[in-house]
């Protein structure tokens, strides 16, 4: 899964002032984002399904495909990650100790 590497492709995304999947500064990059993180774009795409469901087939794929998710931020989208990853709900984990006790206490 991505997120053991989301960290890398956060500060890529930075880099290039994206701060939102799938908002305005998303589109005008995405080919270049899909081109260098492809495996991360595929997840993206298939996030909400399970691609091991047989009913899955290709004009789902194709719809799917055809649609743009509504924009939401890295840090958003990188905690949904971890809860489902970790499959518990939880507090975003910075993964930095002095962090997680900075905001949570």
């Amino acid at each position: 899964m991505f997120m053991d590497t989301f960290p890398y492709i956060r500060g890529a995304l930075h880099s290039f002032n994206i701060y939102e999947m799938f908002g305005p500064s998303w589109i005008k990059n995405q080919k270049m984002i899909c081109t260098v993180f492809t495996d991360f774009c595929q997840e993206l795409s298939f996030s909400h399904l399970d691609i091991h469901d047989k009913t899955l087939d290709e004009l789902t794929t194709r719809i799917v495909n055809m649609r743009t998710p509504t924009s939401a931020g890295l840090k958003q989208m990188e905690h949904f990650g971890q809860i489902r990853g970790t499959g518990r709900f939880a507090q975003f984990d910075y993964m930095d100790k002095a962090q997680n006790k900075a905001a949570y206490g």
